[in-house]
């Protein structure tokens, strides 16, 4: 193989290679579609003061977020967390207690 062949060979290398770097960026950036991508936080157990391990959600009428887990019912309404603590583990199922909430207040 001659010196011209090889100097051809690297020179078609490189370019391939800084071609593949300056487009690369833009295949990556177009994988983002903003629209459809849910709003999702995670709260951390404890910031809500409470078991990780979460059995049910419900949201009411008002737009406040009622939680089940281990240690009781959590109640978020966009800013602050509030907990009702049950007597003893159970199971809870928000579903009744939903409706009492709503006779209580």
């Amino acid at each position: 193989m001659n010196t011209y062949a090889i100097k051809y060979f690297y020179l078609l290398y490189y370019k391939s290679l800084l071609l593949l770097l300056i487009l690369s960026p833009l295949t990556l950036y177009s994988q983002i579609n903003k629209l459809g991508v849910p709003l999702i936080t995670n709260y951390a157990y404890d910031i809500y003061n409470a078991s990780p391990q979460i059995w049910d959600i419900k949201q009411d009428n008002n737009g406040i977020i009622y939680a089940a887990n281990q240690k009781g019912i959590l109640e978020y309404d966009g800013k602050t967390w509030q907990k009702y603590e049950t007597i003893k583990a159970t199971l809870i199922k928000l579903d009744k207690i939903l409706n009492h909430i709503r006779i209580i207040r």
